[in-house]
Order: structure tokens, then sequence, then C-alpha cells
């Protein structure tokens, strides 16, 4: 996939932390700036997958660079200016050609997972078949997003060997905007990217799925005859019926069938005495 590799140059990290969540408008960008992944595609006919990789790639230099540098960084991605592109183990390395004879390196770091966090995906695809389906069509959940890119709170660590000296530069925003392009086309080159191979996590699902089965049909036939315990009966409160009644609808239902308001007040009280003997029995 790389075209040539050259040392990278010497540059101090910098890390911003921000709220990946927060809107910024980029001044001066018209419609005609927008970004179609993909090169010449229609834009009805574009998967959506927002906020997956590609889209987070493709804002993230809106929320660190003026809009000059967005939209310079945005003609050298169309200018083919990004002259090599390689995905590592967490970080993706670039060149981009300048205005000098040698084309500046450019890297993107991402944050950083240990063999022990990223061995939950295979848990969750056990867990959740249609997570692993979705995979295999390129979509990703959030939980299995934030695994393999990043959490909300963090942050890309950005490097350029350019003489320009913010922190995100119009080489790395045409570099994000390339990335953006390549994880469209292939969207599982993500695991590639945290040094995952997806069919080894189908196979782990698998296992952990056929185990739960065998533990599960191990104690199937006790449960089968046995049964589980029954839950404990519930015990309300009791409460007199005529408590909680509407005796203006007793009137009503008793008026129906009175000659008299008065027939209808001594049956209403007859009611009453009668509930009230049936209540109070020794």
């Amino acid at each position: 996939m790389t075209e040539r590799k050259r040392p990278r140059g010497v540059h101090k990290d910098n890390v911003i932390y921000y709220n990946f969540g927060a809107k910024r408008d980029v001044e001066d960008l018209g419609a005609d700036d927008v970004v179609v992944l993909g090169g010449a595609m229609d834009r009805t006919s574009a998967r959506t997958l927002t906020p997956q990789l590609p889209e987070i790639l493709r804002t993230y230099p809106l929320e660190l660079a003026d809009g000059g540098r967005v939209r310079r960084g945005r003609e050298y991605y169309r200018d083919a200016m990004v002259v090599a592109f390689d995905v590592r183990e967490g970080v993706l390395v670039a060149e981009v050609a300048g205005s000098q004879n040698e084309p500046f390196t450019v890297t993107i770091s991402f944050p950083y997972r240990s063999p022990e966090r990223l061995g939950q995906i295979g848990q969750m695809l056990a867990d959740s078949p249609v997570k692993l389906r979705k995979m295999q069509e390129g979509e990703f959940t959030e939980d299995v997003l934030e695994l393999l890119v990043k959490q909300e709170h963090e942050a890309f660590g950005l490097r350029c060997d350019c003489p320009d000296s913010q922190y995100c530069c119009k080489h790395l925003v045409a570099v994000f905007l390339k990335a953006a392009d390549y994880f469209f086309a292939h969207p599982m080159a993500i695991f590639e990217l945290r040094g995952l191979n997806f069919i080894e996590l189908q196979q782990q699902a698998l296992r952990i799925g056929q185990q739960r089965g065998v533990e599960n049909a191990e104690g199937s036939e006790i449960l089968f005859w046995r049964g589980k315990p029954l839950p404990d009966l519930p015990n309300p409160a009791v409460a007199p019926a005529l408590d909680d009644s509407d005796l203006n609808l007793l009137h009503k239902a008793l008026a129906e069938v009175s000659f008299a308001t008065v027939d209808t007040l001594r049956a209403v009280s007859e009611l009453e005495d009668l509930y009230y003997e049936l209540t109070h029995l020794e």
C-alpha cells in the first residue's frame, strides 16, 4: 500500500482534549467545499455511515483548523497531493507533496488500546449476533467504534514536519480526508488499524457461543424435571373496596331502578350497613 517511506521528522507531540460533539461553523466555507467521500460519487446513493469512522475523520479537522487551512487542505486532497498513505497498528502515516522538493510526513495516532480491551470485541460479537452481521456490512455500533477508534473525550495525536506551527495544518486536513475516503471504500480496514483479524474475531465469537451452549445443555435436563425455584408470592395490602368506590356513581345506578329519591337514599344506606357488617365480623 505504501508507495515510499522516509524517516519521520522530529516533532514534539501536542495533545489537545476537546469536546468532539461541539459544533463550530468554519468561516467562509460554502456548499462547493463539501467533500464527497469516494470521489465523484452520487450523493443520493452514498451509504450513510454517520457517525462511522469516515465521518469522524472528515469532520475532525473542522474543530482544530481555521477556514483557510481547511480550504487549502481540501484542495490538496482533490489535487491528489497525498502521495503515500499507510495504515499501521494504531497509526496512519502519509506523505503530502508541498512547496518543497521532498513531501512532508504526516502521522495521525489513534488513542491507545490495550490487548485486553481489544479482546472485549469478541465478547461483544458473541453477545449480539446482530453486531456481527452489521460489521460484515461495514456498519459498527457505538460501543465497538469507541473501542476501535476513540471515545468522545479522546483526541487523535497529530504530527506534521512542515514549517506550519499550527497544531492542525493543511497537510493534516488533506490526510484526514484521504483516510476518510480510504475507510469509506474499505470499512473492514478498521480492524487492520488495531492489529486485529476479523475472521479470527468471528471464530472467537463462535467458540464463546458454543461454550455457552454446552454449559446451558448440561443443566437443561435437571431444570426440565425439577424446574427452578418459584418466586415469592406477592403480599398486597388489603383495602376495603367501598372506600375506593365513587358513591355518586352508586347513586346514579340505583336511581335507574328506584321510584323516588328516598328509595335511592335508603338503598345506599342499606348497602353501606351491609358492607360494614360483612367487613367487621368477629
